[in-house]
């Protein structure tokens, strides 16, 4: 596409030296500056165009040929050197360098140069007045030398925006996929309705479990609904707390409410009641979560308040990144919100639902590895060396190879560095314990972490994950396994996570019955637990 463009701005700068060569009077070139003009805005809009279906590419080549021709008549007919409208010409360059190339804006430059000195020299009254004054236009000439950067910060600065802009559509994106797959998975009965309670949508959980049609899409939640309470009377907004929930902008959970369906006219329910805000701030949706498990408490997540101010903080650190135009800051941005965001999930359902288990034979050498590729571009984007020490043993690099090569690989018996646990949560544990050494050396010379694998004399694996340097004290290591890292959270980088890192890792290996290590020696931050290959570990 730069050829073309370069191939446009070649012929438009033909056409104006052979009008200069041929010494078309200023009359007919200010009509032809006009004719161009009307036939430009009409380009604009592609009236003329819309019926002849003619392409992109050949629309956007006789474009840049009749502007640029335009700016470049224009300038030569009123002056040259010394046209008011010179100006033009810059702008004509930061507008090519915005839209199309660098290059493509750097072309044009140079073709309009060789223009305007070619229109000097033939032109007998612009000579004359150059050999008078023949700084003012060696400082125009300075003037287009300075254009170019500025026309690359340009262009690198809305490029830059275009692609964070796309990714963080993406993003958005794939977190409204996530949710409504989530949604329409759920065995709750979830609604959302608007604050005066009207319907708005429901998931499939409502319409399998009631047997209630679309239709009552707009109606009341409590005439669409039957609630009644402990004494058989009929729910209200009052009685669900809907106000409070409405002045207080926090989730309430409500129980002692009886649902009546079609099985069974008196099934004991425990309501969720969340409140959904708009970007200003208001509450304009309220989702009703209808389940038999009964939460304790009437207000929920209070403690992840911290959490969630810290992702605020992350978006307007992407928001300033954007502005200022840092590519790498914005990449580690988008990482760290990422990585947040999944640690408020995580932290949720750990809180929300009961931990469940599902063991099954995990090769840990293969865990450790995918582990260490999905954290690689945090660890690259805060300059830090992550490695995972290789497995020195020779069955286990055969095994590995063969279950990839192998299409069968559920029929392969386990490895030695196979052990009954939950995959899904093992590989969880290793991540945050990751997280947490990442952003604890980040920021200093040399920085590395080490996931490594070992036997003891009992043939049990332990996973160690080794980091340095670091600078915290032994008896500040069990803050660790904090929420918000205690004292750490303003000394260390530990603040540019979630805080939920710790709190995340000590649930779940209290839950998977895997103890954590920590140990400091020096400026070396070791944890580490082990993995039983034994049936204890279930």
């Amino acid at each position: 596409m730069p050829a073309l463009d370069l191939f446009a701005f070649l012929i438009s700068a033909l056409l104006t030296i052979a009008l200069i060569f041929y010494r078309v009077p200023t009359a007919v070139l200010q009509q032809g500056i006009a004719l161009l003009l009307v036939i430009l805005l009409i380009f604009a809009r592609k009236i003329v165009f819309s019926d002849l279906k003619v392409s992109g590419i050949i629309f956007r080549f006789i474009f840049l040929i009749l502007s640029s021709l335009f700016v470049q008549l224009l300038v030569l007919s009123s002056g040259g050197f010394y046209s008011p409208f010179l100006i033009l010409l810059h702008l004509y360059t930061l507008g090519a360098s915005f839209l199309l190339k660098l290059s493509s804006a750097i072309s044009f430059l140079f073709f309009s140069l060789v223009i305007l000195f070619a229109g000097t020299f033939l032109n007998q009254t612009l000579m004359n007045l150059f050999k008078e004054d023949p700084g003012s236009a060696i400082i125009y000439l300075i003037s287009f030398i300075v254009i170019i950067p500025l026309a690359q910060f340009l262009m690198s600065t809305y490029h830059l925006k275009d692609t964070i802009s796309k990714l963080l559509s993406e993003h958005i994106e794939i977190g409204e996929k996530r949710e409504q797959s989530i949604l329409s998975g759920l065995n709750e009965l979830v609604i959302v309705t608007d604050i005066n309670l009207k319907i708005l949508s429901f998931n499939g959980a409502v319409e399998k479990t009631l047997k209630l049609p679309g239709i009552i899409l707009g109606s009341s939640l409590l005439e669409a609904i039957r609630l009644k309470d402990s004494a058989g009377k009929e729910a209200t907004a009052e009685s669900l707390s809907v106000n409070k929930v409405l002045k207080n902008k926090i989730t309430h959970f409500v129980e002692g409410f009886l649902l009546e369906t079609r099985l069974n006219p008196d099934f004991r329910v425990s309501i969720q009641i969340r409140p959904v805000t708009n970007p200003a701030g208001e509450i304009n949706q309220i989702a009703f979560v209808i389940t038999d498990i009964k939460p304790s408490g009437s207000e929920i997540h209070t403690e992840f308040e911290r959490a969630e101010a810290q992702q605020k903080t992350a978006f307007g650190q992407l928001r300033e990144m954007i502005n200022s135009a840092k590519l790498k800051s914005g990449n580690l941005s988008l990482l760290l919100l990422e990585k947040n965001e999944d640690d408020l999930f995580i932290a949720a359902e750990l809180i929300d639902h009961p931990f469940r288990k599902m063991i099954g034979y995990q090769d840990l050498v293969e865990i450790c590895q995918l582990i260490r590729i999905q954290k690689l571009p945090l660890a690259a984007a805060l300059g830090i060396n992550l490695k995972f020490e290789p497995v020195n043993d020779t069955k286990e690099q055969a095994y590995l190879s063969l279950k990839q090569n192998y299409q069968t690989s559920e029929s392969l018996p386990p490895s030695e560095y196979s052990v009954p646990s939950d995959s899904k949560w093992l590989k969880v544990l290793i991540g945050r314990i990751l997280d947490i050494a990442t952003l604890l050396v980040s920021g200093q010379t040399s920085a590395a972490v080490n996931l490594s694998l070992s036997k003891d004399e009992d043939q049990e694996i332990i996973v160690a994950i080794s980091a340095n340097p670091v600078n915290i004290g032994e008896s500040e290591k069990e803050d660790l396994l904090k929420e918000y890292f205690g004292s750490l959270m303003s000394k260390t980088n530990l603040r540019l996570g979630s805080g939920l890192e710790g709190f995340i890792a000590k649930i779940i290996s209290s839950n998977l019955n895997l103890p954590l290590k920590l140990e400091v020696n020096g400026n070396i931050l070791s944890i580490s637990f082990q993995v039983s290959k034994g049936i204890q570990a279930l």
